[in-house]
């Protein structure tokens, strides 16, 4: 009588994971994920708890579980609002980022403004949403930041053919910003995933 062997399955892949604070990343990176048909996990499913330390909690649990990499999608503009959190961000920051495969993946002011690098080379800086909105809505005439828009719309879908573009102001934005200036680091995890 033969004994069966146990083997482990070996990854082909990394287990990746990408913690966002809102929904706008939620749909976002649920939309890229179908359209490019890849495989990664987003949590938490439903975005409850988006202060800083739930989402370094978050990523630390999911790493001891099944996950290799993960990225945590921070939008700078709630962390401004208060000195505390900000103080506290930038600790855990400098603890966690880049250690252990845990990434953290700024929006100065917000997810929106990875929308309109899409469209448009530029650092200025907006304080959040509300000082985004306006410039955006030049670009995506409709825009409205609720589930039932992102989702009708597919809004990845409508930012895709500028997706080179983004990267390219990105980075470009990056090496070039002074001062407070607004970013996006999006196509870091886009590259990792090489989402062309």
């Amino acid at each position: 009588m033969s004994r069966r062997r146990h083997i482990k399955a070996r990854k082909l892949y990394p287990a990746i994971a990408i913690v966002g604070q809102g929904i706008t990343e939620q749909i976002y990176f649920i939309q890229l994920r179908k359209m490019e048909k890849l495989s990664f996990t987003l949590k938490p499913n439903l975005p409850k708890h988006s202060d800083i330390k739930s989402i370094v909690t978050k990523a630390k649990d999911l790493l001891k579980k099944e996950f290799d990499v993960i990225f945590c999608v921070i939008d700078i503009d709630e962390i401004n609002r208060n000195q505390v959190v900000k103080d506290q961000y930038f600790e855990l920051r400098k603890r966690y980022h880049n250690k252990g495969n845990i990434f953290f993946i700024e929006n100065n002011p917000c997810m929106e403004f990875w929308f309109l690098l899409h469209y448009k080379e530029t650092t200025r800086f907006f304080n959040n949403y509300r000082q985004l909105e306006t410039e955006l809505k030049k670009h995506i005439a409709d825009y409205e930041k609720t589930v039932i828009y992102l989702t009708r719309k597919n809004i990845y879908n409508v930012l895709k053919p500028f997706q080179d573009h983004a990267r390219q102001n990105a980075i470009k934005g990056i090496g070039e910003g002074k001062g407070e200036f607004s970013k996006s680091e999006v196509y870091q995890i886009l590259d990792f995933l090489k989402v062309k």
